[in-house]
């Protein structure tokens, strides 16, 4: 009885870390945990030299076309959520709703809208780490996908989404 309660509790710890064996994310309501803190993010709203673009796809589903793009920094926070919508993927096709998300979470965010060839762009970006976010509709059904950079001042990075 004991060895089950231990795995049970164990089980639970790693899938509440986001460190679970299986490829999905959690599937359900989440709460955020961590607390937000404006400070870890702020590096956003700097000025820089670099750049991030690429293209958003998914090969033989989505075309990326208008693709809504988020350039999220990376702070415990934002590592947090991002592991709840992802699990261990790059890319979801089942929404995952997070509970009591910081409004100010949003607002240290940079958007961008992909072109009609699924072509995005952010200039001026500081250095930092960064999570590349983008959201794809087609036909009524979608596909989310990100990858994690770290960027230079004066750097240019090349980042294809293509959930993979």
């Amino acid at each position: 009885m004991r060895k089950a309660n231990l795995i049970v509790i164990c089980t639970s710890l790693l899938l509440l870390a986001g460190c679970g064996s299986g490829s999905k994310p959690f599937n359900g309501i989440y709460s955020m945990t961590t607390p937000y803190d404006p400070a870890a993010a702020q590096y956003i709203n700097g000025l820089g030299t670099g750049s991030i673009s690429g293209r958003t796809y998914q090969a033989n589903l989505f075309t990326g076309a208008g693709a809504s793009v988020q350039l999220v920094p990376v702070t415990p926070y934002s590592t947090e959520y991002m592991g709840h919508l992802f699990g261990t993927s790059k890319a979801y096709y089942t929404p995952t709703t997070i509970d009591n998300v910081n409004p100010q979470f949003k607002r240290d965010q940079r958007r961008s809208k992909a072109d009609q060839n699924g072509r995005y762009t952010f200039s001026g970006v500081p250095p930092g780490e960064y999570f590349v976010y983008a959201q794809l509709v087609e036909n009524r059904t979608g596909v989310a996908m990100y990858e994690r950079v770290t960027i230079a001042n004066g750097q240019k990075v090349q980042i294809d989404l293509t959930g993979s």
